[in-house]
């Protein structure tokens, strides 16, 4: 519900203020930054952008179609639903409209070994090792992405993932023999070369902010693409095999 006498600003004018604001935020994970990010740009590729926020109602925002799946979808909403909600704390709007997510089925498919097979012929050395340690652990690829040093646990032969949102996401995951192999290699590639002296992560980038990659979802859409697999199956479908033996949580 619009505010009488002020004129709104378009969305795309005010989810850069959002985001801004919002990243200002320390009490909020660097992920849930990222979260809202990747949801404004996927808001800004749809008519949504041009449309003054006050003219946002629940029909029109129904009508948007987002690419890829329901998660995709929800992503932006909820982005949406949070700049809308600026919004109302900067005196645009009275009220936030309700948006109605979209239901996310399970995901159940999970990489034959043949697939897994031709990934891996295609996609570049570094993504192929995130590959390779989603699949053979279940860490994310964000997980992998932020890896240090400090959590390859060579002598009880796990990795550490640190706590994230939740007390849940701190754990140790055993490591298989081609993990094992994957990051030993990594340790020889970066002996010796001066960009790597004293760098903490596992996979270093020199471009990002953070100092580690972000991560590898536009090799591994072009490897999917490449290889020819099926649409609904994904980077998340990585989960471990019986290569990985074993998984605890922290206390």
């Amino acid at each position: 519900m619009p505010v009488r006498g002020r004129c709104a600003p378009l969305l795309r004018d005010l989810l850069p203020q959002f985001l801004t604001s919002f990243n200002a935020n320390q009490l909020r994970a660097e992920k849930t930054k990222l979260y809202y990010r990747a949801g404004a740009k996927l808001l800004l590729a749809t008519p949504l952008s041009e449309f003054p926020i006050d003219r946002i109602t629940t029909s029109i925002v129904a009508a948007v179609r987002f690419p890829h799946s329901a998660y995709t979808a929800n992503n932006a909403l909820r982005t949406l639903r949070r700049n809308l909600g600026h919004a109302v704390e900067l005196g645009y709007l009275r009220t936030v409209p309700k948006l109605h997510l979209h239901k996310e089925s399970p995901r159940k498919a999970i990489f034959t070994p043949a697939q897994e097979a031709a990934m891996l012929d295609r996609l570049p050395s570094l993504a192929a090792d995130v590959f390779v340690i989603c699949m053979d652990t279940g860490a994310r690829p964000e997980e992998v992405a932020r890896m240090k040093w400090d959590d390859v646990l060579w002598t009880s032969n796990s990795l550490r993932i640190p706590e994230d949102k939740t007390n849940a996401s701190a754990r140790e995951i055993g490591m298989s023999a081609r993990v094992v192999e994957t990051l030993q290699r990594r340790v020889r590639a970066q002996a010796g070369h001066k960009r790597y002296d004293g760098t903490p992560w596992v996979f270093r980038s020199s471009r990002a902010k953070s100092g580690h990659i972000v991560g590898v979802s536009k090799a591994f859409r072009e490897a999917h693409i490449s290889a020819g697999l099926p649409d609904d199956l994904v980077l998340y479908h990585a989960i471990p095999s019986a290569r990985s033996s074993w998984r605890r949580r922290r206390t």
